[in-house]
Parts: structure tokens; sequence; C-alpha cells
């Protein structure tokens, strides 16, 4: 039973000794769990006391007044970055935004994707090389009071998950990111 997950065999298993064929059925369950909790975070800049490592922390509520937003300084292009620590398989994302002030849709939208380098470096999120892109936030992409859910690619996986505002200056502040997903060894899909 590998790290990560389970496998359950169950019938039928089928040999024919003339044909020599052998039928498995097997049913796989994976424990995806929100790989971005607790890990560390970075932003552009960091204004108001609003850290990076709020939007990891699991706390969710989205006023300011309850300490859990982060929030960057005026700036073009703010980005907000998790390091996973490691490749991670990542299946879904759900970012809530700062229900007392956030606008995580306006410009273009922001951005919630998964790259495998450190892609605000050299400007790759705002080209989308070698990124994938889970999210783009606009007013219409909204689930319930500011909390808005994208599904990645199938397949993604990423050591890096970020949020970035592209297109003009904003502050950036919200209150969580999640990232529900496995992680991998050695890079490798269970």
């Amino acid at each position: 039973n590998p790290s990560g997950y389970a496998l359950h065999y169950g019938t039928p298993m089928n040999v024919s000794a003339d044909e020599m064929t052998v039928e498995i059925e097997a049913e796989v369950e994976l424990d995806v769990t929100n790989v971005a909790y607790g890990k560390s975070a970075y932003q552009v800049s960091t204004a108001y006391g609003g850290e990076p490592s709020r939007a990891v922390d699991g706390n969710g509520k989205q006023h300011w007044n309850h300490g859990s937003c982060t929030h960057t300084g005026w700036t073009y292009n703010p980005w907000w970055y998790a390091n996973l620590g490691g490749p991670h398989r990542v299946d879904s994302v759900m970012i809530f935004d700062r229900a007392d002030y956030g606008r995580l849709h306006r410009g273009d939208g922001a951005i919630v994707g998964v790259s495998n380098h450190e892609c605000w470096e050299d400007g790759d999120c705002e080209t989308h090389v070698n990124v994938t892109v889970c999210l783009t936030i606009t007013s219409e992409d909204e689930v319930d009071n500011g909390q808005y859910m994208g599904d990645c690619a199938e397949g993604t996986i990423g050591k890096y998950l970020f949020v970035y505002i592209r297109g003009s200056n904003y502050y950036m502040n919200f209150a969580e990111v999640i990232a529900m997903g496995l992680e991998m060894a050695n890079g490798t899909t269970p």
C-alpha cells in the first residue's frame, strides 16, 4: 500500500491456463487533499500586515478584521504563490476573495494556476508558457459569496500554485486558496 493511495482488488479474476489470459478488476481510492495547506507562500509585496501565508492557513474567513486575508502593495500585475514542496497533481482550485473589499475579477481577471517553475520571475505567468491555468476569475465565475472554483486540466502536475492579476495596477488581497490534489512520488501519477 504505497503512501497516498490504497488498492482494493475485487472480482472477477479469471485465469485460463490454455490461453494464459488474466483479467483483473481493481478499484483505486486516492486520498485527495488540499495540497497547498500550510505550504510556504510568497507575494510581490506585503501591505497592511496581509502576509502571504494567510492564504494557506485554513482560515477562509473573508473579512479583513478576521486576520485571514493577504494584501499586496499597489503594483502592476500583482502575484502570490505557494511552493508546494515538490510535484503535486492538482485537480481543482478554489479561492476565497475578500468579502469586504475583494476584487479578484477586476482588470482581465485574476488567474489561478499551477507551474513547475517560478513563472513570475521570467514573465511566463502572463504569457502562460509552461503554466496550467485552472481558473480565470471574472464576475460571472462566482460560486458563492466571493468564492470561485475551477478544474485543472486532467493530469496537471506542478510544484507551484500561483494567483496573479494581469493587465493593470492593483492591490491583490484574498482570504484563502485551496488546491485539491495528490503529492506525487518522483513526479509520477499513482
